[in-house]
C-alpha cells in the first residue's frame, strides 16, 4: 500500500460520511469487516451467524457513520463500533427468546442465540483481546511481501516453538545469523503494528 493510502483513519472517517465514497467504504471494509466478524465469532456466533451478521452491521454502519463524530481523547471509534456489535447479538437475542417462546421449538445451545447477552465489560474485554490480535495478523498481511522466503521461514519457525538452535540446524545456517534475521523481522513487525494502532482508530 502506499502512503496515500494508509492515509489517517480519522480522514476515513471523514470520508466514509458520504455513503456514496465507494473507495472510502472499500477502505473501511478492509480494515473492519474481519475484525467485527472475529468479534461475532468470539460471542458465540457459528461461521454462518457471524458471516451474516457481520454483513447486516455493515449496512447498519453505512447507515450509522455519517452521523458518528469522532472527538480525540473522548471517544473510541471502536467503542462505538462494538456498542453497534453488542446491540446486534442482544437484538438476536431477544429475537431467539421471542421465537422459542411462540413457536415452542428447541434452538441450539449458543449463549448468544439462547442465552443471556455479553455484559459491557466481557464485551470490552474481547474487543481489546481481539483487537490486539487483529492488529497483529494484519501487520504480519501487510510486512510478509516484503520479506525474503529465509527470513519468513525463520520467523515462522521462531513463532512456532523452535529455538534459535533449531532453527539453524533445519536451515543449515549460523546461529547468530538466524538471532539477527529473527530480530530484524521482529523490530519490522513491531513498526508496523505501532503504525497501525496509531492509525486505526
Amino acid at each position: 500500500m502506499t502512503e496515500d493510502q494508509w492515509a489517517t483513519r480519522i480522514s476515513l472517517l471523514e470520508k466514509i460520511k458520504d455513503r456514496y465514497d465507494d473507495d472510502a467504504w472499500e477502505d473501511f471494509v478492509y480494515y473492519y469487516q474481519q475484525y467485527i466478524y472475529n468479534m461475532l465469532r468470539r460471542m458465540h456466533m457459528t461461521d454462518s451467524e457471524a458471516e451474516e451478521s457481520c454483513q447486516k452491521i455493515i449496512v447498519k454502519l453505512w447507515d450509522k457513520l455519517p452521523d458518528f463524530e469522532y472527538q480525540k481523547g473522548i471517544g473510541k471509534f471502536r467503542t462505538w463500533l462494538c456498542r453497534i456489535i453488542t446491540n446486534h447479538v442482544r437484538n438476536i437475542v431477544r429475537h431467539n427468546k421471542v421465537k422459542l417462546k411462540h413457536q415452542e421449538y428447541v434452538h441450539n445451545e449458543l449463549k448468544v442465540t439462547s442465552g443471556e447477552p455479553f455484559s459491557e465489560a466481557e464485551v470490552a474485554k474481547i474487543a481489546e483481546q481481539e483487537w490486539a490480535v487483529y492488529v497483529s495478523n494484519l501487520a504480519w498481511k501487510n510486512l510478509e511481501p516484503q520479506l525474503s522466503e529465509k527470513n519468513k521461514e525463520i520467523f515462522i519457525m521462531h513463532t512456532n516453538g523452535k529455538s534459535s538452535e533449531e532453527i539453524a540446524t533445519a536451515l543449515e545456517l549460523n546461529y547468530n545469523t538466524v538471532n539477527v534475521y529473527k530480530m530484524r523481522v521482529k523490530d519490522q513487525l513491531i513498526r508496523e503494528i505501532q503504525r497501525l494502532t496509531d492509525q486505526l482508530i
